[in-house]
């Protein structure tokens, strides 16, 4: 409308006359608001039409996205419609759902220009945190600014924590983004005291690739103070980046893989049920006896099923393999996958507000555990407590 001839006293709008003076602009929109029409207008009150643009729909949308930023466009369209009485296509609504996102959650672009600072505060207000930020090599030296790559983040509480008395046993994953910048989210997290998961450690890379998961186990064994003779325990899916990462860097180390994944290769390939029992059974066999056994029974059942399992080593699924210096049986991915589902609001977000979300998430985590430590009586954790009760029982 910005052709309008405002200074004339009368202007044709939709080929009806109006008078400049029933047409108004309010200071708070860039909308004009034409109160009355003249030609043949017979209602009993005078009706007020709104002359919208995507500024204005983007206000009306801003308390809804806030709410509900998973709220679907066409619930936002009919809500539109039902409100303000005006018809107006799908594209339109979601334009204007992205432009309200972006002016709740911040600018996708924005936001990377102020990365650093954003890791210096987090260093400066949390003791022992670090921050590390990868950027590609620029070949313009006299260049202001370079293209991010990845970004390491391991909060100083959640360090000290898991040095102190956690056990040396450690979980891998991975999960993707979902804006417009694509992205992985890779996760550590441990086991705590009381068997219960024990977030550690985030970044956000490029890809899943042996570059990248080499650089992140590097940042997480400064952070622990692992080294190529330390005897931790990893545990993680077969993804190709992982496997030679954890290979060259801590050689000694110990690598399980999730039965979960190992048995959803099988049933690609095999469609028995009965083969998720026998799975189950000589993974959970505490001695090299009864594995052998229940191999023996998978034979007989499968032979292709029994060649194709052989081929892993057992020592990567197998309870009766397991070393000893993890303290923990643990061979399913409910660590990771725990983490993966609670940040699932964050991952279509702009960096920091990504970031930011996974941070809080930790922090809510670390009281509410604090509170269970507080209602706790005697010297045992409450799981162990129950687990040396049916043992006396």
């Amino acid at each position: 409308m910005s052709g309008w001839p405002w200074k004339k006293s009368r202007t044709r709008f939709k080929d009806k006359i109006v008078n400049t003076k029933e047409v108004s602009r309010p200071k708070e929109t860039d909308d004009w608001v034409v109160n009355i029409l003249v030609n043949e207008h017979r209602c009993v009150q005078s009706r007020t039409i709104i002359v919208s643009n995507y500024k204005f729909i983007a206000t009306n949308i801003m308390k809804q996205i806030e709410s509900n930023p998973t709220i679907p466009v066409n619930a936002l369209q009919e809500d539109l419609i039902q409100r303000l009485e005006m018809n107006m296509s799908r594209m339109k609504v979601h334009r204007e759902k992205v432009l309200a996102q972006m002016h709740v959650f911040g600018d996708f672009q924005k936001q990377y220009a102020i990365l650093r600072d954003y890791g210096l505060d987090l260093m400066e207000k949390n003791l022992s945190t670090n921050v590390n930020i990868d950027c590609h090599t620029n070949p313009n030296i006299n260049s202001n600014t370079r293209k991010f790559r990845r970004i390491y983040i391991c909060l100083g509480a959640l360090k000290e924590g898991f040095k102190a008395n956690l056990r040396d046993f450690i979980g891998l994953d991975a999960t993707f983004m979902k804006g417009p910048y694509p992205g992985q989210i890779l996760t550590v997290a441990g086991v705590d005291s009381n068997n219960g998961i024990y977030h550690l450690a985030y970044a956000l890379v490029e890809n899943k690739t042996i570059d990248s998961w080499t650089w992140f186990l590097e940042q997480l064994g400064d952070d622990l103070e692992l080294y190529a003779t330390s005897h931790f325990t990893f545990i993680s899916d077969r993804q190709k980046g992982i496997i030679p990462a954890i290979a060259k860097l801590y050689p000694q180390a110990k690598h399980r893989l999730y039965l979960r994944h190992i048995y959803d290769n099988m049933k690609r390939q095999w469609k028995d049920k009965e083969l998720k029992d026998f799975v189950w059974a000589y993974a959970t066999a505490t001695t090299i006896r009864h594995f052998q056994k229940a191999l023996e029974e998978l034979k007989k059942f499968n032979v292709e099923a029994h060649d194709w399992l052989i081929q892993i080593p057992p020592a990567h699924w197998a309870r009766s393999h397991f070393s000893r210096k993890a303290h923990t049986n643990i061979f399913l991915n409910n660590l990771c996958e725990v983490v993966n589902g609670k940040i699932q609001g964050g991952r279509d977000k702009p960096i920091i507000y990504c970031l930011e979300y996974v941070r809080e998430y930790l922090l809510k985590r670390i009281c509410n555990v604090q509170r269970e430590i507080d209602r706790s009586h005697g010297p045992l954790t409450p799981t162990a407590t129950t687990l040396l009760d049916q043992m006396k029982r």
